[in-house]
């Protein structure tokens, strides 16, 4: 029998995050693991989208200021690998915020 939570009632922590629900979705041992953290290539789709596409994934919207996860496939902007490429259909993302360590 698989154990553990799936279905997030309180916010995910971090240690929860990597050590649970990437852990396993990342080795394979869980398929519901999708219900939480959907692959998803965001990089296709504008950014005002992406609300609309989460609640069509998920079947909700999330509650007010909880954070959304995606395992997404990284694209690079260069053959030979380097930088990541954050262009979307209109633009591009970027990156906000100060890098922490989890």
């Amino acid at each position: 029998m698989q154990t553990g939570r799936i279905t997030p009632l309180d916010p995910i922590h971090e240690e929860e995050l990597i050590c649970f629900y990437l852990r396993n979705k990342l080795d394979g041992l869980r398929d519901d693991i999708e219900c939480v953290i959907p692959v998803f290539d965001i990089y296709s789709v504008d950014p005002l989208q992406l609300s609309e596409i989460h609640h069509e994934m998920l079947g909700s919207g999330g509650e007010e200021g909880e954070p959304w996860f995606y395992l997404c496939p990284r694209q690079e902007r260069e053959v030979r690998g380097g930088r990541p490429s954050w262009t979307t259909p209109s633009g591009s993302w970027k990156a906000v915020g100060t890098p922490g360590v989890v």
